[in-house]
């Protein structure tokens, strides 16, 4: 999602969510990642991405808190000073249904 941000001179963001597959205890999780990325490195982003496109994210970690239904709850995000998208799409589409011994 691209959109104007008031709080830092009406410049872009795209805020998107990361997901990374990995084994834990024998068993594959999706990890899910909240990233932003500013000004131009945003727009660029938003322009360019592809569905499926395995990319590599240079950036800091930012802990907040956020407002929910639920009440307040504390959320980790990546702020991205770099994204590299020169591995293409990810190669191994069907890693979730491997078994793992």
């Amino acid at each position: 999602m691209l959109r104007e941000d008031e709080d830092r001179d009406r410049q872009y963001v795209c805020e998107f969510v990361l997901t990374h597959a990995t084994v834990s205890c024998g068993r594959w999780e999706l990890q899910r990642y909240n990233v932003e990325a500013h000004g131009r490195l945003g727009e660029h982003y938003a322009a360019s991405w592809q569905p499926g496109q395995a990319i590599v994210i240079d950036g800091r970690f930012e802990y907040r808190v956020c407002d929910t239904l639920a009440g307040p709850l504390p959320s980790v995000w990546i702020v991205a000073h770099c994204i590299d998208p020169t591995l293409g799409t990810y190669p191994h589409t069907d890693h979730h249904q491997q078994n793992i011994a």
